[in-house]
């Protein structure tokens, strides 16, 4: 993970850290208040392709071959599942990995247990007559002041002299930057998939930046201390459902792509390009990569990053500490 500053960001920082979220329906949904069944694992999840071995495990029943009760909520905006799991109307939830470090300072209970992908170029900067980092100075730049969207620009112009202070920077929502982008209305869009593509075709652009071969953008499962701590059984056997799942979509992976595509309500040919741009993690191989402090991607430095970026960036707690943040027990149990 390379390191970029971002001391000078305060000023255009949003509120609000958003990632990883694919709306691809408009109208929010969140749980109702009524009282959780204590012999059932209440699990928020919003429209992601990266989470595609719980949708498989969920289709095909594994989660009762496994003899778990799983109540799933799935809940199309994404900041709604944080809010579910917050107010303890879910239990564990799938969610960006910055969403969690943020939510931290109120809730120090917050614990990682498993990644679900990273970002391998689903994000990125699109634009036309951009050779270098030098080339994007009195050009117009549509992003959605996001933080992790910041990074990207910063990722870009690491080693120039460039900030983004320097950058004549437009405020729009990443599907309408893209838009924005392809009709030459932008010189530049900060933008994600499924955008990230069409704008490149429809406005003759390039990629000049994106999220390939880095841990910037993940996602993950969490969840709180109490509930980690009383529901191993539970999360023991949803772990080995979810690996199931996986399983399920190395081996017959157009099923599975057409059980992923029904759930986020996308033609199955629209899912494997989006796909491509995610690195999808199972279970058992998360003490290879994720939880393993010797490679280079490892969940570690993007925890530690996020925290030193929020803190600067005031939307991150002094208080919290990064290495409490996570739980890598459920992934060794499920490899061994």
């Amino acid at each position: 993970l390379m390191v970029i500053h971002l001391r000078r960001f305060r000023k255009y920082a949003a509120t609000a850290l958003i990632a990883l979220s694919l709306c691809i329906a408009c109208n929010s949904q969140t749980p109702t208040d009524e009282a959780k069944d204590v012999n059932t694992l209440v699990v928020g999840n919003s429209p992601w392709p990266g989470f595609i071995a719980q949708f498989v495990a969920e289709e095909k029943g594994y989660y009762e071959e496994e003899g778990i009760n799983i109540d799933e909520k799935f809940i199309q905006v994404a900041t709604d599942v944080n809010t579910a799991l917050v107010s303890d109307q879910v239990d564990i939830a799938w969610t960006a990995i910055p969403d969690m470090v943020v939510m931290a300072g109120d809730d120090p209970s917050l614990r990682l247990i498993a990644v679900s992908d990273y970002s391998d170029g689903a994000d990125g900067i699109i634009a036309k007559g951009v050779a270098a980092p030098a080339d994007l100075v009195g050009k117009t730049i549509a992003w959605e002041e996001l933080p992790l969207q910041a990074l990207l620009i910063e990722a870009y112009l690491e080693g120039s002299d460039l900030s983004l202070e320097d950058l004549d920077l437009r405020v729009l929502p990443a599907a309408e930057a893209a838009t924005a982008f392809a009709a030459g209305q932008v010189d530049v869009a900060v933008t994600f998939e499924p955008w990230l593509t069409i704008a490149v075709k429809e406005g003759d652009g390039e990629i000049v930046f994106s999220s390939v071969d880095t841990n910037l953008i993940a996602g993950g499962l969490v969840g709180k201390s109490d509930t980690i701590e009383t529901r191993q059984e539970d999360l023991d056997a949803y772990f080995r459902a979810l690996e199931k799942g996986f399983a399920f979509y190395e081996s017959n992976p157009e099923e599975a792509i057409e059980i992923v595509a029904n759930k986020l309500n996308l033609a199955p040919d629209e899912l494997p390009p989006i796909l491509e741009t995610v690195r999808l993690f199972k279970p058992s191989e998360h003490q290879s990569v994720v939880f393993n402090e010797g490679d280079s991607l490892n969940i570690m430095d993007s925890i530690d990053f996020a925290a030193e970026v929020g803190k600067e960036m005031g939307v991150v707690d002094d208080s919290v500490d990064p290495s409490t943040l996570y739980d890598a027990s459920f992934t060794e149990a499920i490899a061994e």
